[in-house]
């Protein structure tokens, strides 16, 4: 039962978009795959920053559309 809780915790701490990609990152760098880390880690930082401005743009662009 306990393993199962530690194995969810990332998706329940850090949401379905980060908590799969820290995972990944944690084990990347566990296992000694430093390059693997850094595309995990990459991807965290475009969900964290780039997908917000992304979709700041695209609904700013949506709300002043003219019909």
């Amino acid at each position: 039962m306990l393993a199962r809780i530690i194995r969810v915790a990332p998706f329940l701490v850090l949401g379905p978009l980060t908590g799969p990609l820290a995972l990944g990152l944690f084990h990347s760098v566990k296992q000694g795959r430093h390059w693997m880390g850094g595309v995990y880690a990459l991807g965290i930082v475009e969900v964290v920053f780039g997908l917000p401005a992304v979709l700041t743009k695209e609904l700013w662009v949506l709300a002043h559309a003219h019909p």
